[in-house]
């Protein structure tokens, strides 16, 4: 995993950025890690996933088990937003398949935002079906601590 930590800056306020690798796999790991991570803080218990499955990660929120969907999303100069997308990609003998996540298959996406170190919590109903292209404030609306 390759993670290079920087920090400049902005007037008067120091900021710290966290520059993955462009590697998605090495992205999403990053990712799942810091959504366990938080869940943990927040005193509930996670659980791995042996084989591959719809979902990344298990959290058991008030005797509930949830089944998490983690995302990293990107910064967009275009339209000075943070994306992400919803899609699933499996990769075959014939490349890669996007697809939808269908109802049931998972629970909520926990969507990472490495320039923010913020994870937003989006219920899986609550969730555009390809992706969302919104503005940090929007972001903020749905970070993780107030949603569960």
């Amino acid at each position: 995993m390759c993670l290079v930590f920087t920090q400049e800056v902005v007037g008067s306020i120091p900021t710290t950025s966290i520059l993955l690798t462009t590697n998605t796999n090495r992205k999403g790991d990053v990712g799942e890690l810091r959504v366990s991570s938080k869940l943990l803080e927040m005193g509930y218990v996670v659980s791995e996933t042996i084989t591959d499955t719809h979902y990344d990660l298990i959290a058991e929120i008030n005797d509930e088990f949830i089944s998490v969907q983690v995302k990293v999303c990107r910064w967009s100069e275009d339209d000075n937003t943070y994306r992400v997308g919803f899609e699933k990609t499996n990769y075959g003998a014939n490349g890669a398949n996007r697809d939808l996540y269908k109802e049931g298959e998972i629970d909520v996406f926990a969507i990472y935002n490495p320039d923010e170190d913020e994870i937003y919590w989006l219920w899986f109903d609550e969730a555009p079906k390809w992706g969302a292209s919104r503005t940090l404030s929007s972001w903020r609306n749905d970070l993780i601590d107030r949603k569960i």
